[in-house]
């Protein structure tokens, strides 16, 4: 039988972290792109009508299929291997 979803687990993948070592959730930074590209596309007509030009197919679709990409730029930091690295450059600094 599968887990419930666990949503403090689900937080703990860090994506970015500022020199004091706070750091901002993974699945936050990913939303927070998607966010700021729709709102781009949604004031860029240029910008709509050069995607949907490149993908071959009317700018909703484009539009769709950009902000899918882009929630999934950072999909490498789920990556255990990435996660930890985060741990070991606090080890070399201390």
């Amino acid at each position: 039988m599968s887990k419930p979803f666990e949503r403090e687990r689900f937080a703990m993948y860090w994506g970015k972290t500022n020199s004091s070592g706070l750091f901002h959730p993974l699945a936050s930074h990913s939303l927070d792109a998607v966010a700021v590209a729709s709102e781009w596309l949604a004031q860029d007509g240029s910008l709509r009508r050069a995607l949907a030009r490149a993908c071959g197919c009317e700018e909703g679709k484009a539009k769709a299929w950009t902000l899918f990409f882009i929630g999934l730029h950072d999909l490498g930091k789920w990556d255990a291997r990435f996660q930890l690295k985060e741990m070991a450059m606090r080890i070399i600094i201390l």
